[in-house]
């Protein structure tokens, strides 16, 4: 799945998914409430707010707000052409779902609504996709089919009937969608956290898991070594998620019967060879020819398709040291935990460490600085006189972790992690050393044992034509029966092999 690509504040910057900061439908934030961020842009009324020595000016986000932000990213929100820019291809256009207003877009980047094909016919390719609430023209492959069980979808293609998706994009009406997870993830809905997959570091977040959440807030005190930001930019509402179906097949078979086919190609019958839907059948006796020279362990793969009568054996593998670490540095670098760290022991103190060499006095001299003095333990701000007063609290006083990565001058000291750590080929599992930060597993070969099957033994001229060292059938032709599979009920990989099918993306 993608985002629609115009720039206007989170549309640009928001993705959704495990990649995502947040994989929350809402929109905009509750009266007071905001998101821990690393940056916030400064919320403004006027271009005076902002630097504008450095090219900044007070941007309208429309309900979100107003924020300061580069000259060249402020929107501009428009109800004709009039107010665009046509020297550089701008036109007032509808640009998201999400946005009911109009901004100056280069039109491809504008959306176009409808309420049947016909009116996307300006864009080849372009269907009036009725999945939203809101009808628009998109390309055929951005507009699945919508189910409410996967039998309602193309499986030959292997798509599955994803129901969680209106948890990602609340504009999608349908109770699922038809989608390949080779292409486009299905996400995976949740209650609580441990219904994801926690050893990728997943969590439940909104309804879905993902491996990060936006944390909202009040204050920067509910956020860890972040501000509570309240600005536009987190405001706005995310932009319309857009679903690929993937590849897909089209075109009508070269051979109009099973019989052309297979006089033209090998009758396999498989999804993976010519002549899907078609039977091979021998029409009389026949032998495969040839002597071996190869033996098992000298098959690519071990595969039954290539060397029947062989067993592939189980993979080995060892855990290597990628760095070299002791239990101090390993606990300072990753954590003292019998995961990260094994054979380690962690300590239980930890204090604030450091030295305050400001007062509260310094957070008076801007009204910008009102989150810094709130964050700083023991100082107030006067709102009025947009004032900071109070005494600074020494570093030492201070117990909390987040309090403390707030206070200017002062540093969080973790507790000792100690002990004798474990050592890479002492793990024995790949599980156990891929979650060694310092170890990596490297894999052995497969063996393959057992006895070839000899040609002389092979029953059928397919089998026989895949055969290492067995060079061809002897006997009357292998004849092709059935019905042709058509194009479009054909896998991206079967598609791929037909003469007269194409594998296209839209």
């Amino acid at each position: 799945m993608r985002l629609r690509g115009f720039g206007l504040g989170l549309l640009a910057l928001v993705s959704v998914g495990c990649n995502s900061k947040s994989t929350s439908p809402a929109s905009v934030l509750p009266a007071g409430t905001g998101l821990c961020e690393d940056t916030c842009a400064k919320t403004c009324s006027a271009d005076s707010d902002c630097d504008t020595s450095q090219g900044e000016l007070c941007c309208d986000y429309g309900t979100a707000g107003k924020a300061c932000s580069q000259a060249a990213a402020c929107p501009i929100i428009c109800t004709d052409d009039s107010r665009c820019d046509s020297t550089k291809g701008q036109a007032c256009e509808r640009v998201d779902l999400s946005l009911s207003g109009k901004y100056c877009a280069a039109p491809s980047a504008g959306i176009q609504l409808c309420s049947a094909d016909s009116d996307c016919a300006s864009t080849p390719g372009d269907v009036c996709c009725g999945i939203y609430d809101q009808p628009y023209c998109l390309p055929a492959a951005d507009c699945p089919k919508p189910c409410t069980k996967s039998t309602d979808c193309n499986t030959a293609n292997s798509e599955i009937c994803c129901t969680s998706i209106p948890k990602v994009e609340p504009h999608i009406t349908a109770a699922g969608l038809c989608l390949n997870p080779t292409y486009a993830a299905c996400p995976t809905a949740c209650a609580q956290s441990t219904d994801c997959n926690t050893a990728n570091n997943e969590i439940c977040c909104n309804g879905i898991c993902s491996t990060t959440c936006a944390k909202s807030c009040k204050t920067s005190s509910d956020c860890n070594q972040q501000i509570c930001c309240k600005s536009a930019l987190v405001n706005e509402p995310p932009p319309t998620v857009v679903f690929s179906t993937g590849p897909h097949c089209t075109g009508t078979p070269n051979y109009s019967t099973c019989a052309s086919c297979g006089s033209a190609y090998s009758c396999s019958g498989s999804t993976t060879g010519y002549c899907p839907g078609c039977t091979p059948s021998a029409s009389g006796g026949g032998s495969c020819l040839g002597t071996r020279s190869y033996t098992c362990s000298d098959c690519p793969g071990c595969s039954a398709s290539y060397c029947p009568g062989c067993t592939p054996g189980a993979s080995t593998g060892t855990c290597e040291t990628e760095i070299s670490l002791t239990c101090a540095t390993c606990g300072a670098d990753y954590g003292c935990s019998s995961t990260e760290c094994p054979g380690c022991t962690a300590g239980t103190t930890a204090s604030c460490t450091g030295t305050t060499e400001e007062t509260c006095a310094i957070f008076s001299e801007s009204a910008s600085y009102e989150t810094y003095c709130e964050e700083a333990t023991g100082c107030t701000w006067n709102s009025a006189t947009s004032t900071c007063s109070g005494t600074i609290a020494p570093c030492a006083s201070i117990t909390n972790q987040t309090a403390c990565g707030d206070q200017i001058g002062c540093a969080w000291s973790s507790s000792t992690c100690s002990g004798t750590l474990t050592s890479c080929p002492s793990l024995t599992t790949s599980t156990t050393c891929g979650s060694a930060p310092y170890c990596y597993w490297s894999s052995g070969a497969t063996s393959c044992t057992g006895t070839l099957t000899p040609c002389a033994s092979i029953a059928d001229q397919t089998t026989c034509d895949n055969q290492l060292d067995c060079d061809e059938w002897s006997g009357p032709a292998t004849t092709c029966t059935g019905t042709p599979t058509p194009c479009a009920q054909l896998s991206p990989t079967a598609c791929t092999l037909q003469p007269g099918c194409q594998l296209v993306n839209n």
